[in-house]
């Protein structure tokens, strides 16, 4: 059973810190993730050809970092930091935005699994994915135990846990955006 403690005491500077990450993972911060730039090439993939490891990298990076740039999840984050994490409404606020970086992330899975790697890439890429995959099922814990008025420390960490070995193959595909977090 997860240990779930109450927001009291300071758990909720945990949260704080997993949703600097959030916007981090997606190739922002939390000071604006409007802000990132991704390096993209000029060349792109012949019509119906799986793209070089450069193409690759530079669609998914260019898409990660418009992503980045979503100022609903970057105003979330602001309003969320108004309220003081021992506040009884620091839960559920906590909550909704947490939601909204789940669909952000879902749709992210989707397009970035949409795209065709470079066969040498391929393994590393549905790593990638299938992290990813895992650090949203543990958002789904973070998002529950928020709904109850909960912090669970445990799920935090998993979840900032997955973030980290998402960043750590990011950074062997070659990505300078996608999957970036600082955290691998």
């Amino acid at each position: 059973m997860r240990n779930v403690c109450n927001t009291s005491g300071g758990r909720g500077a945990a949260l704080i810190a997993a949703l600097v990450v959030v916007l981090s993972a997606c190739g922002g911060s939390d000071e604006g993730a409007a802000t990132a730039t991704a390096t993209t090439t000029t060349t792109t993939a012949t019509e119906g050809s799986a793209p070089n490891r450069a193409e690759y990298v530079a669609e998914a990076d260019a898409y990660c970092t418009r992503t980045a740039a979503n100022t609903e999840l970057t105003e979330s984050l602001a309003e969320l930091r108004k309220i003081p994490e021992t506040s009884p409404e620091f839960p559920e606020r906590a909550a909704v935005h947490f939601r909204l970086v789940r669909d952000v992330a879902l749709d992210a899975r989707e397009e970035l699994g949409a795209m065709e790697p470079p066969d040498a890439l391929r393994p590393r890429v549905e790593d990638f994915l299938g992290i990813n995959d895992e650090a949203i099922e543990e958002l789904d814990g973070v998002i529950a135990a928020l709904e109850r008025g909960e912090t669970s420390s445990d799920s935090v960490n998993a979840y900032v846990g997955k973030l980290g070995e998402a960043d750590r193959i990011a950074e062997a595909i070659g990505f300078e955006v996608c999957g970036r977090t600082g955290q691998g």
